[in-house]
């Protein structure tokens, strides 16, 4: 009765919250569509066979492959580069104080997240952009990204903090739990997210509440989450996203069956089929005792059949190629394209319209991967940066008050921004003189064109300025001229040309 209670409470509470999966995209053409008003249990089953789909795609599938690492190399890439901007004015404090915070918090970031040692890794595999990468692989694959603070003390460490990947396929709801939970976590009075349930490492199986951790989502003394969620909720009672393969799942196995007929069709178009004729009397009775496998001749380049007196061969020539291979192919990546909101040029890696036209589809794929950019830094990118300086504070490796000061105004202590990767240019010279226009014309700064390298604008302004006092000492020296030399003129050939291409 219980247990019937239990259920009855769950359709109850989830009453158009929840949606079917298993309808036409994953059943197949055609399928009936269901009623959208289920439990949340069924919906978490239904989610956990698209994953199932999606890491077989991901294993298996070539372009199921590409979609992700696409996606990953576009949004992470060589990684988000975190620049401290501290809000002195907030607490009292000038610009060189700002300086001085900037320039520890960044000398703490790159041992403790980018050095050798993976000392922010728990597991100790990856460094913090490998951590983002991970994050963003969980997040599209099984909707969400999950990861633990925890502490390591180590005499050697930098800082006792690291993190430890959680595989999301641990997120459960025990069928006894009690209160409000979605896709495993569990919700308060005004919807936030404040335990989940990950099943313990030897309770393999059962769905009580003794095969799971409840493990709070933040910390009581700080405010500052201690399991991050990296997912974008689009519905007040999912708490997973789907994964990006949910609505590919159709379409990619649509282009493998055709991929695979058309194969098969190639192979088949390159056998020889014949119907042998006996010609004249008795030349079937003179030829029926030899085998045709007798007559078979293989050689590398084909294959012979000997023929006999009084036969003749009449040869059937498969030529029926697969009708519009070039615009059912266009449609398959159309359809990918819009399904990853990317684009079907982008999906190919082929540029081949002009210089405008491909940029175009650049900086499409762009926007996506900047709305990207705020799921995880908000999510992941930004409460790891906070919990970083926090433990600064508690080492006094921080010019603050205190640690509790930290907290009380936290957001004047910590501001950053995540600086993305470079995007790859088409034409370098180009970017290049968009770079000199936007900084003569004060829309950007050394900072922002230095950081979307990962690099530091004072450390590279002060070695251009130390190379260029040693080339000025080496002409004085030597008498001899090191100036960079200007760039060749293009002729007007050359101008014409990209002209064209432009138009």
């Amino acid at each position: 009765m219980r247990g019937q209670a239990n259920r009855a409470f769950a359709r109850k509470r989830s009453y158009g919250k929840t949606v079917h999966r298993s309808g036409a995209s994953i059943q197949g053409t055609m399928a009936n569509y269901v009623s959208t008003v289920i439990s949340e249990r069924m919906a978490e089953r239904e989610k956990a066979r698209v994953v199932e789909r999606a890491l077989d795609l991901y294993t298996n599938d070539s372009m199921g492959h590409g979609v992700i690492e696409g996606g990953l190399i576009e949004t992470v890439g060589i990684g988000l580069t975190p620049s401290f901007t501290p809000r002195a004015e907030w607490i009292g404090k000038d610009a060189a104080w700002a300086e001085l915070f900037e320039s520890r918090a960044n000398q703490m970031f790159n041992r403790w997240g980018l050095g050798v040692h993976l000392w922010c890794d728990a597991q100790r595999r990856l460094d913090f952009y490998g951590l983002q990468a991970l994050q963003y692989f969980q997040w599209k694959i099984f909707g969400i990204g999950l990861a633990q603070v925890v502490v390591r003390n180590d005499p050697l460490r930098p800082l006792g903090l690291a993190l430890l990947p959680i595989c999301p396929s641990r997120l459960g709801t025990p069928s006894d739990a009690t209160g409000e939970v979605f896709d495993g976590i569990e919700i308060g009075k005004y919807g936030e997210p404040t335990h989940a349930y990950i099943r313990k490492p030897d309770r393999p199986t059962g769905n009580t509440t003794d095969c799971y951790d409840r493990v709070p989502i933040r910390d009581k003394e700080t405010g500052l989450p201690k399991l991050l969620l990296t997912c974008d909720v689009r519905n007040v009672a999912e708490y997973k996203q789907d994964s990006i393969y949910a609505t590919l799942i159709k379409t990619l196995r649509d282009a493998n069956d055709m991929s695979d007929a058309v194969l098969v069709g190639a192979v088949v178009r390159n056998l020889y089929v014949g119907f042998i004729n006996a010609v004249g009397q008795g030349a079937l009775g003179a030829n029926k005792a030899l085998n045709i496998e007798d007559r078979i001749v293989q050689t590398d380049n084909g294959t012979i059949l000997q023929g006999l007196k009084g036969e003749s061969m009449d040869w059937f020539s498969h030529t029926a190629a697969p009708q519009n291979l070039t615009e059912l192919t266009s449609m398959i990546h159309d359809r990918i394209g819009v399904g990853t909101v990317r684009g079907q040029e982008n999906i190919l890696r082929k540029y081949q319209a002009s210089y405008s036209a491909s940029k175009a589809s650049f900086e499409k794929a762009e926007e996506v991967a900047a709305y990207e950019h705020t799921i995880l830094n908000r999510a992941f990118n930004a409460p790891v940066m906070a919990w970083m300086l926090y433990e600064m504070c508690l080492r006094t490796l921080l010019p603050v008050v205190s640690a509790a000061h930290f907290i009380a105004n936290i957001d004047a202590y910590y501001s950053a921004e995540f600086l993305p990767q470079p995007m790859r240019q088409i034409d370098r010279k180009k970017a290049a003189e968009a770079d000199v226009i936007a900084l003569n014309s004060n829309t950007t700064s050394l900072k922002d064109v230095y950081g979307r390298s990962g690099k530091d604008w004072r450390i590279e302004t002060e070695q251009r300025a130390k190379e260029k006092k040693h080339i000025n000492d080496l002409e004085e020296k030597y008498g001899v001229s090191l100036s960079a030399i200007a760039p060749v003129a293009q002729d007007e050939g050359t101008a014409k040309r990209e002209d064209e291409d432009e138009s």
